[in-house]
């Protein structure tokens, strides 16, 4: 089974601050995540920003088109490029079939908000294992997570070519 998770964070380089953790650690494996992206709002911007992050991405990354329909949709945020909009309308319309179902659309909708940010990981290993490893405390960033099946993560690949 492979995940697609999000951890929010309560501050907007919550999760560029976690990407450098994660790089920065020589004995955490991030060779089971095959796609990342960190999405951040910055209090006063008028809408996130979405960052592809193939540093932390395996060689079965879905790549930009695959968070730009997922990040797109969740947050009602005009899709990066003509090309990404003509998959989404004519290949997949929603991510429902695909395995990415409203529950995770609807909550990371609801926990981004401006002054936050947040790490997604789609693979065997999930943003959460990745970001949480060391972390103590109890300032520690909101899961949100779905499980995609083998049939749905083939039909993603076809869809995104990988």
């Amino acid at each position: 089974m492979t995940a697609l998770t999000a951890c929010v964070f309560d501050t907007a380089d919550g999760a560029d601050d976690a990407v450098r953790r994660i790089l920065a650690d020589p004995d955490r494996t991030h060779d089971l995540v095959d796609d990342a992206a960190t999405l951040r709002w910055d209090a006063g911007a008028a809408r996130p920003t979405s960052e592809r992050r193939p540093e932390l991405a395996s060689e079965n990354a879905l790549g930009d088109g695959f968070w730009a329909l997922v990040i797109g949709l969740t947050l009602g945020v005009p899709l990066l490029g003509a090309a990404v909009g003509g998959v989404a309308g004519a290949r997949s319309g929603s991510l429902t079939e695909p395995g990415i179902d409203e529950m995770f659309m609807n909550r990371l909708r609801d926990a981004i908000t401006p002054g936050r940010s947040a790490l997604l990981a789609i693979g065997a290993r999930s943003a959460w294992d990745l970001v949480t490893a060391d972390m103590t405390g109890p300032v520690r960033p909101d899961p949100v997570a779905t499980e995609i099946s083998d049939r749905q993560l083939a039909r993603l690949r076809e869809v995104f070519g990988t």
